[in-house]
């Protein structure tokens, strides 16, 4: 397996995120679906085996 600093090439990342609240609260929060993040970028590395992800 080739790693992205071997052949050269910039990885794309993308995850997404689903929030959820499981109660209900006294100052008007409800329980159940609240939220959905996505995230879209490019993984540069900064030396080691660390990355930083620009999106």
């Amino acid at each position: 397996m080739l790693l992205p600093q071997e052949w050269g090439g910039v990885p794309a990342v993308g995850w997404t995120e689903l929030f959820v609240a499981l109660n209900d609260t006294d100052w008007g929060a409800r329980a159940g679906f609240d939220r959905v993040r996505a995230f879209i970028g490019l993984e540069l590395p900064i030396g080691g085996k660390s990355t930083v992800e620009i999106g």
